[in-house]
């Protein structure tokens, strides 16, 4: 019994897409660089339920920080049979995972000291903290974001937006597995945190003129994903502050300041604009949509006045510049397909309705 899965160390932000096989003990694979590794079933422990794509998440305590995520939920069930403690909560285990992130916090807090000293060292920063880390950092900061509010989850519309996502992951295959929420807010605005979060307001939805117009944007923040953007912004502007209140699960301030946290240098937004681009040509999409819904905005800007600019463009400043960059760059593939059908379009409109 064999199956692809996606393993990360822990250590390195690399993903490294390895054959899974069942052993009489457990679990073994190989890394591109040969390494043999087994993780007996004895040790397996489930850290992520499967989602909507039957995608779960394993990890060891052979290898505690090591995340192994597959994307067969039968897999599931066999070990549910083999592994007496999958789902057990190993309070050891978490006890001393919280050791290590605090460790590791105190030691990003101590390398954002010299951020501030020595422009762009953030980004050296951002890629080498384990993606595990990020992941709990993300998690904490939409958490955080989020308290008090409520999350949009109609069926119809959840399976609109994984339909959304789908096409958009496998074309940029982003070291973090996406998880994008809908939030249901007014504000005209989308974000992505750090560790492939992504949440999209229920303002932008509605603001959207069609799907294709909430396909280019989430194009953009999967791009910005992909760049790590997102813990770059959060080590540069919020600096150790955040990173150690988030990692140990206390406040890390209000929404507001959370989204100055990821609000993008210039240079960010123009190379996840045109990833966007890229993403968008190849999923068929095109980018239509992203363009309408960029100049769309700007027309509000523009007639309404700075004291009462839409959100999204207050993150996200769509300058003259990159809206002409978007233009120009904008090829749309031979053959185009709408983002959802009409009635997956519809089911998305209305997922903050239950």
């Amino acid at each position: 019994m064999d199956t692809s899965a996606t393993y990360f160390d822990g250590q390195a932000a690399a993903a490294h897409t390895v054959t899974v096989e069942t052993t009489q003990s457990g679990l073994a694979f190989v890394l591109p660089s040969g390494t043999e590794i087994s993780w007996p079933y004895n040790d397996l422990r489930l850290i992520d339920k499967p989602d909507i794509y039957g995608r779960f998440v394993l990890t060891s305590l052979s290898q505690r920080e090591a995340r192994l995520s597959i994307s067969d939920d039968t897999w599931l069930a066999f070990l549910d049979t083999r592994a007496p403690d999958l789902r057990s909560n190993d309070v050891r285990a978490r006890a001393r995972g919280l050791w290590v992130i605090a460790t590791a916090t105190l030691v990003v807090s101590a390398a954002v000291a010299v951020v501030l000293l020595v422009p762009g060292l953030s980004i050296v920063i951002g890629r080498a903290i384990p993606p595990s880390w990020v992941e709990q950092i993300g998690e904490d900061v939409v958490a955080q974001f989020a308290a008090g509010e409520r999350w949009c989850t109609g069926t119809g519309g959840t399976n609109a937006v994984a339909q959304m996502v789908r096409p958009l992951e496998e074309a940029g295959s982003p070291d973090f597995h996406l998880i994008v929420r809908v939030l249901d807010s007014d504000a005209i605005n989308a974000f992505a945190a750090p560790g492939g979060r992504i949440v999209i307001f229920r303002g932008l939805i509605d603001a959207a003129e069609s799907a294709d117009e909430v396909a280019g944007v989430l194009a953009h923040e999967i791009a910005h994903v992909i760049h790590r953007h997102p813990t770059e912004a959060t080590i540069r502007v919020l600096g150790s502050w955040i990173f150690f209140r988030a990692v140990l699960g206390d406040s890390a301030g209000s929404a507001g300041t959370l989204l100055i946290a990821f609000a993008h240098s210039r240079e960010n937004e123009v190379q996840a604009d045109r990833t966007a681009l890229t993403l968008l040509r190849e999923t068929g999409i095109g980018s239509q949509g992203m363009a309408a819904f960029f100049e769309r905005l700007t027309d509000v800007e523009v007639e309404s006045g700075a004291d009462r600019i839409p959100s999204f463009l207050t993150t996200h400043p769509p300058t003259g510049e990159r809206l002409r960059a978007i233009e120009a760059a904008r090829v749309q593939p031979t053959t185009v397909r709408p983002a959802l059908t009409a009635a997956e379009w519809k089911d998305l409109k209305a997922i903050c309705d239950v």
